[in-house]
């Protein structure tokens, strides 16, 4: 038979892992709250998208893609240099790229 000392040490030692427990619980948690991972909803995601700030920045980054495109269409009418309309035709691949991706988020 167990006398109490020993009663309350098991218990004690309970109580310590579950304290440990907790504690390491609220610690990752708090971690991953504050990473993003938790704590933002597709409420809140949702809302983001729908703001006026981000549909704004969407079109101007589209506006600014296609300001792009045409400053390397006109450099490439003037030049004629095959290295520089290489360099140029690849830039202009690229933001095409860009441009596609920025016109999907914009939707």
């Amino acid at each position: 038979m167990r006398n109490d000392r020993e009663i309350r040490q098991e218990g004690t030692r309970y109580w310590m892992w579950g304290l440990a427990l907790l504690v390491l619980t609220i610690v990752i948690l708090v971690l991953l709250n504050f990473v993003g991972v938790i704590g933002s909803t597709m409420v809140e995601r949702e809302v983001l998208k729908n703001s006026h700030q981000y549909k704004e920045a969407r079109s101007s980054e589209v506006v600014m893609y296609e300001a792009q495109l045409t400053e390397i269409n006109s450099q490439l009418s003037n030049t004629t240099d095959p290295a520089t309309r290489n360099a140029l035709k690849s830039q202009q691949a690229a933001i095409n790229v860009r441009l596609r991706a920025a016109k999907a988020k914009q939707k």
